[in-house]
């Protein structure tokens, strides 16, 4: 009998030791209390690194004592567990460590029997770290998910070989689809497309799919109102998922304000176009009528003075030296004016514009700027150049009249050449000069805000007309070149200088 006892109590001892060495030897806080009072009995190094006591600060007190419990509903809430149930299953609590740092931690608890006494076995695992991250990442989800509702951009994920599809909240907006379906297929979301964005968008997903590229582009989407929207979307190839091949992840933008605003503004833009193709109009309307009042009356009257002061210097008799001398040039001032009243009305709007055409008016305009300035002017214009419409006649020429002003008054060059010719469709003027080059210039361009008003006006002769000016200026030389586009019944002759 006796040695059945000594058996047993070996046995116990043994127990007791492997008890004792896997209680010190887990990975987190444990300890061991009396059961009901809590009198701590024992606790493992690692309860103590954990909370920063030592030892014997520990041993014989509570945990009330130590004033590790911060809330007492929390306390209470594992009492009650453990006195219902005998046990505690993952249970969080909220402690304070001995330095005053707050600790989260999940508990396990259970009623035993040590030295035929009731105890309580605590395990605590420290989850502080893992709760700040996981606060931190719901703070930056709330964050990117109020960015996405601010700035309408929805993310998403896609893996195109098996179709799954994950959306932020802000998709579900965007789309108006219910979140608590979850993701619409692919298909259902090209289904609301227009047919034309459908085939292009599905076209441009799959080809990138097969390559493995990034993708971008625009699709209108139909709202379950008969709203359309206008979407932005790009995705790129982002990690492969091994045994479902290659995912993609992007964005999609609810551009629709931004398209609506271009909408305003190009109908904007429209309406100052016409009225400025109108402006010009009625302007080079009255130049004509002023041109012609000027030719067909002003002119005609100097013309008539003229003449009448001829006569009476012929017919009166008896004037003095002075007299005559007077009336002389009176006479010549006559001359003069007239011909500056016909210089001007050229300038208004030369007849040879409205008679024989643009290269003629060329020819005659260049050559009075060259008398007048002293700048030597080369004109190269094809010789079977033949009519072109009206409004382009006016238009090209007020480019060449405007570009000679600017080069007499600003560019302080000796020569300036015009070069009209067409090749593949395409009309071409430009005007060139040798002088000091306009200010304000980068990379050889005009910066369009140091522009001026006659450029301005030039540029939107040409842009009227479908055409374009362009202003290359360096140190030495300015080239202005207007461009236009000619349908085949305004094609002309020509050759490339």
């Amino acid at each position: 009998m006796q040695l059945v006892n000594d058996m047993t109590t070996t046995k116990e001892r043994e127990g007791d030791h492997r008890f004792a060495t896997l209680f010190d030897a887990i990975p987190v806080a444990a300890s061991i209390s009396s059961f009901p009072d809590g009198s701590i009995l024992d606790v493992n190094e690692v309860f103590l690194r954990t909370f920063g006591f030592e030892r014997n600060e520990v041993i014989g007190r509570t945990a009330l004592d130590l004033g590790l419990y911060m809330y007492p509903e929390e306390r209470q809430a594992l009492v009650a567990t453990l006195q219902e149930k005998g046990s505690v299953r993952r249970q969080e609590v909220r402690v304070l460590a001995k330095d005053g740092s707050l600790l989260h931690m999940l508990m396990y608890m259970e009623r035993i029997e040590l030295d035929a006494k009731p105890c309580v076995l605590a395990v605590s695992y420290d989850m502080t770290e893992r709760k700040r991250v996981e606060d931190e990442l719901r703070r930056s989800e709330a964050y990117l998910a109020e960015g996405q509702r601010v700035s309408h951009t929805g993310s998403w994920a896609l893996n195109p070989d098996t179709g799954a599809l994950f959306w932020s909240q802000e998709m579900f907006r965007i789309h108006g689809f219910d979140p608590g379906a979850g993701p619409p297929t692919y298909q259902t979301v090209l289904a609301q497309m227009p047919p034309e964005d459908r085939a292009r968008v599905d076209e441009t997903v799959v080809r990138a799919a097969a390559a493995g590229t990034a993708f971008e582009g625009e699709y209108r989407f139909f709202m379950t109102d008969g709203a359309m929207k206008h979407l932005h979307y790009l995705g790129h190839p982002s990690i492969t998922v091994p045994g479902q091949g290659r995912e993609y992840v992007g964005t999609v933008i609810d551009i629709t304000s931004q398209k609506l605003a271009e909408a305003r503004l190009n109908a904007t833009l429209s309406e100052v176009r016409a009225l400025a193709a109108r402006l010009m109009q009625a302007q080079d309307d009255e130049r004509r009528r002023i041109a012609r009042e000027l030719h067909e009356t002003t002119a005609q009257d100097l013309a008539a003075l003229k003449m009448n002061l001829g006569a009476l210097e012929r017919s009166v008799t008896g004037l003095t030296e002075k007299d005559r001398a007077l009336l002389a040039e009176t006479t010549q001032l006559a001359e003069q004016t007239m011909t500056h009243v016909r210089t001007l009305s050229y300038l208004l709007h030369p007849p040879f514009l409205d008679e024989i055409g643009l290269a003629s008016a060329l020819r005659w305009f260049a050559k009075g700027f060259q008398d007048r300035s002293g700048v030597s002017v080369s004109l190269r214009v094809p010789e079977d150049l033949a009519r072109l419409p009206q409004d382009i006649e006016i238009a090209l020429f007020r480019v060449v009249q405007e570009s000679l002003i600017n080069i007499h008054r600003h560019a302080g060059s000796p020569s300036a050449e015009i070069r009209l010719w067409t090749a593949d469709g395409e009309l071409t003027l430009e005007i060139e000069d040798t002088g000091c080059g306009m200010p304000h210039v980068k990379d050889g361009k005009m910066l369009e805000h140091t522009l001026g008003v006659g450029i301005a006006g030039m540029r939107e002769r040409m842009e009227q007309l479908g055409g374009r000016l362009e202003v290359d200026s360096a140190p030495v030389g300015t080239t202005v070149r207007a461009r236009l586009a000619l349908s085949n019944g305004e094609m002309t002759m020509g050759v490339i200088p």
